[in-house]
């Protein structure tokens, strides 16, 4: 059985093209998230207490519940697709001694012209406490389910276990393992039988089919930050891996700065490299709005609320692989 070779499709969208859609999912979205929060205020004054009650203190700033419009721009390590999508997150519990933060995000990739549905859920934990040797310190750990639909329109699934450390005196330690669930390999339609390329043995008589595969990657990061500016601005480095059946195995380094730039608007550039997907830099924006618990941080306790920093989509490569890696 010959080895996997790498698949770079001739139908990889251009940066403009795709910052263009990015952008214009991000305004459609920041747009329907204004008119539901005026929409909201003007059924509060207008109508009975029960409206108030449900929805319009959702907006609140004083709410354990906050919203999150995100854009990102170029091709992330591990593959993954710029993206636009809209998220929630609500905790529970005191920023003094231990908080629980579930949450939700719904996301348009672009893993094709029209954009593919991606999406996850999570629960994040962390504690306040004294460890040994370090100072005051945040421990966190959370477990997370992803999917992704790829380009060629199978879908992904991924388990995130994340685990996290802040200390008040500025560093950072994060590590996450991703472990694709359910059907880790699927056909593209590209090649294979007539209409792909068939190997013919004549000495044994046998023939062997090679089609392009989408590939669920398994992987994980460990990353060491270093926090600036009273925990607003973030310096990081990272390794990480990636490997999975036809794929094999390949690590990479990836590095950059993550930062408010108000109290509620934050920024991430990024460049990473690894032999599987080369060299990527690429950036985004994430909105906050609603509750409080993802603005800017004042304080090392107001780290408690902020959403948890890992990889949101499945990794995928592309790789022509013989058909019996799919069992034919």
């Amino acid at each position: 059985m010959s080895s996997a070779t790498p698949w770079w499709g001739s139908d990889e969208y251009t940066t403009s093209s795709t910052m263009k859609m990015s952008f214009r999912l991000i305004l459609k979205s920041v747009a329907v998230v204004v008119l539901m929060a005026q929409a909201g205020q003007l059924r509060a004054q207008q109508s009975a207490p029960l409206f108030t009650e449900r929805f319009a203190n959702v907006f609140d700033p004083n709410s354990r519940t906050y919203f999150t419009v995100q854009g990102t721009e170029g091709k992330q390590f591990g593959g993954q697709q710029p993206f636009a999508s809209i998220g929630a997150t609500h905790y529970t519990g005191s920023i003094d001694s231990a908080v629980t933060l579930y949450s939700g995000q719904f996301m348009m990739n672009y893993n094709a012209i029209t954009g593919n549905p991606a999406g996850s859920l999570g629960i994040q934990q962390r504690w306040m406490t004294d460890l040994p040797v370090l100072d005051r310190s945040i421990v966190g750990a959370g477990l997370y389910l992803d999917f992704t639909q790829s380009r060629y329109n199978n879908l992904f699934q991924q388990l995130d276990v994340n685990f996290e450390l802040f200390t008040q005196s500025n560093w950072v330690g994060r590590a996450n393992l991703y472990l694709p669930v359910g059907q880790i390999q699927q056909g593209t339609g590209i090649g294979g039988g007539a209409s792909g390329l068939t190997v013919v043995n004549t000495v044994v008589g046998t023939s062997t089919s090679y089609q392009l595969l989408d590939v669920a990657m398994m992987g994980s990061d460990f990353e060491l930050g270093r926090k600036f500016f009273n925990y607003r601005a973030e310096v990081y480095g990272s390794y990480y891996n990636w490997n999975g059946p036809v794929a094999g195995f390949t690590n990479g380094v990836r590095g950059g700065v993550r930062a408010y730039l108000t109290n509620n608007l934050s920024a991430n550039v990024n460049i990473s490299h690894d032999q599987f997907f080369g060299t990527n830099v690429y950036s985004g924006l994430t909105y906050f709005f609603g509750g409080n618990g993802g603005s800017r941080p004042m304080s090392f306790e107001n780290l408690m609320t902020l959403p948890a920093q890992r990889s949101q989509q499945v990794a995928i490569g592309n790789y022509s692989g013989s058909s019996d890696y799919l069992g034919g």
